[in-house]
């Protein structure tokens, strides 16, 4: 099974251009996705727009709230998206039809060799300071290195 994309659309006031990047996203090649229509408060038809997109379509989902800009918007999507992956597409543009198939290829393929770990099973880069000890930094830290955990070194002030 290929692994579960959210393509997330911040709108605001793009109405002329909304139809040809919904439609284009919904023509892709890669199936597995779900279409995350922000409205960023639009005063024009593009919530309209949207609206009748999510209505045809059940990947569809549609977000609308009041304007506070594209990074608000992409956030507000992020949250409720359910996909492994994210894909963020301006709405004033459109994409190849395999543009999702192009992108996912390399994790697809990545699959069973164990070099694509999905954010959950993620383990911290730097291991976390005993709660004993306090960090320093710069030259003291190189004086008063105190040992090691998990192979990183780690200081004591």
């Amino acid at each position: 099974m290929s692994t579960f994309v959210s393509v997330i659309v911040p709108i605001y006031n793009i109405e002329d251009c909304l139809d040809k990047c919904i439609t284009s996203i919904l023509n892709q090649t890669y199936t597995n996705f779900e279409l995350i229509l922000s409205d960023d408060g639009s005063t024009d038809g593009s919530g309209a727009i949207a609206d009748k997109y999510a209505a045809a379509d059940a990947r569809v989902k549609v977000i609308h709230k009041p304007n506070g800009g594209s990074s608000s918007a992409r956030n507000a999507a992020i949250k409720i998206a359910g996909g492994e992956y994210y894909s963020f597409i301006d709405s004033d543009d459109y994409v190849e039809p395999d543009f999702l198939e192009k992108l996912m290829e390399p994790v697809e393929r990545a699959k069973g060799f164990g070099s694509v770990v999905p954010a959950s099973e993620r383990k911290p880069a730097i291991a976390p300071l005993p709660a004993t000890r306090t960090a320093t930094t710069g030259p003291d830290c190189m004086n008063s290195t105190s040992g090691s955990k998990n192979g990183l070194p780690w200081c004591s002030s």
